[in-house]
């Protein structure tokens, strides 16, 4: 065999070797999933996207819907499994908004999440934070607060939070106008 032919052949092995071992090590490639790591944003949480269709959604998020409350065309769909307390509204077969509640880890992806207070929220959201409505239910007063981007090409979507007693209760996020209405 000639020199030449026994450097291409190791070269080719060596070569195969690296890239079997480097390619299982890469964190690259790795699929997110939908955990209670994952971090909210305007148009969805993780790997969650508005607009996913329902399907699309349980395969991005590596997980399987049950649904709840339904109304027309409208229903909230929440993971079988983990996380707990996530719902998502999906209109006409479309993922529409997110929705967490307490207890809930789950945060923003500016780190605003359950028990976060009103001071905190506008801290992490300096001048997008617009006060909406308070709406009094069973004698408690909740302050409802709304991230309004400023980039025009997210116009259409909101950041809800929903305050009792100074801290966040609830957040939502999503396409308006059904992340405010709940259909």
């Amino acid at each position: 065999m000639s020199t030449l032919k026994m450097k291409t052949l190791l070269a080719s092995y060596l070569m195969t070797t690296l890239i079997t071992v480097t390619i299982p090590l890469s964190s690259s490639c790795a699929k997110e999933l939908l955990t209670e790591n994952s971090k909210v944003w305007l148009k969805g949480i993780g790997p969650i996207t508005v607009g996913m269709s329902i399907l699309e959604a349980e395969q991005a998020g590596g997980i399987e819907f049950e649904e709840g409350y339904r109304k027309g065309d409208c229903v909230f769909l929440s993971p079988k499994e983990q996380p707990k307390n996530i719902n998502f509204m999906a209109l006409n077969g479309k993922i529409v908004s997110v929705h967490i509640y307490a207890p809930s880890l789950i945060t923003t992806k500016s780190g605003i999440g359950i028990d976060s207070t009103e001071a905190q929220l506008k801290a992490a959201y300096p001048e997008r934070i617009q006060f909406q409505d308070t709406v009094i239910s069973e004698g408690d007063e909740f302050k409802i607060f709304a991230f309004v981007p400023k980039d025009a090409g997210d116009k259409d979507y909101r950041l809800f939070f929903t305050l009792h007693l100074g801290k966040i209760q609830d957040f939502a996020a999503g396409k308006m106008p059904q992340v405010k209405d709940r259909c």
